[in-house]
C-alpha cells in the first residue's frame, strides 16, 4: 500500500482539502460562517436605503431595451457573505483571491455609493461632497456595519478557523 503525504499550510488549503475529503463538512463551514456574520449582514442591509442616494441614481446609465435605474431599491439583498477556497492568482504585481472569508456588496452601483470619490456632477459639485454630507464618509455602510458587530464575529471566526484546521488535520490522519 502506498503512503500518501498531504501538508496543509493555510486556511484556503485546509478548505480545499476538506472539500476533497468531506464535502458536507466543507458546506457546514460556509453555513457556520454565514451564521457568525449574520449580524453584520443584517446591520448593513438595514442601513441601505430603498431610495436613490442621489437624484441621478434614479435614471438609467444607458438608453436601450434593458435600461433600468442605477439604484433599483434592491441593493440591500445584494449584501452577501462568502467563503473562498480558490488558489490566489498573480498577474504581474497584482495578486487576486487572497481573502478566505468576506462580506460582499455584489452590485457595482452599491459599491459606487459606499466607496465613491472624485466624480463631478453637472453643477460642478463633487459627488463625494454630496454623499459625505448626506451619508458620511466612505465606507458609508459596510465598514460601519462591521464596526458595530465585530467583537462577536471575531470570536466566532477564531473558533470556526480552529475547528476547520483541527478537522482537516483529523481527517488527514
Amino acid at each position: 500500500m502506498a503512503e500518501v503525504s498531504v501538508q496543509v499550510v493555510g486556511l484556503k488549503e485546509a478548505l480545499r482539502t476538506l472539500n476533497k475529503i468531506d464535502k458536507s463538512a466543507r458546506r457546514q463551514v460556509t453555513k457556520d460562517y454565514r451564521k457568525i456574520v449574520d449580524p453584520v449582514v443584517k446591520d448593513a442591509r438595514a442601513h441601505i436605503s430603498k431610495q436613490a442616494p442621489l437624484s441621478g441614481f434614479k435614471y438609467p446609465m444607458r438608453k436601450g431595451p434593458n435600461e433600468k435605474p442605477l439604484w433599483t431599491g434592491k441593493e440591500a439583498s445584494a449584501v452577501r457573505a462568502y467563503v473562498s477556497g480558490k488558489k490566489p492568482r498573480t498577474f504581474g504585481a497584482y495578486t487576486s483571491s487572497l481573502g478566505v472569508f468576506g462580506i460582499r456588496w455584489g452590485l457595482a452601483t452599491a459599491a459606487l455609493f459606499d466607496q465613491s470619490h472624485n466624480f463631478k456632477t453637472r453643477q460642478g459639485q463633487s459627488m463625494i461632497d454630496v454623499l459625505n454630507r448626506t451619508f458620511g464618509n466612505p465606507s458609508r455602510i459596510m465598514w460601519k456595519a462591521w464596526e458595530r458587530s465585530h467583537n462577536g464575529v471575531e470570536e466566532g471566526m477564531r473558533d470556526l478557523i480552529n475547528r476547520v484546521m483541527a478537522q482537516t488535520q483529523k481527517e488527514l490522519r
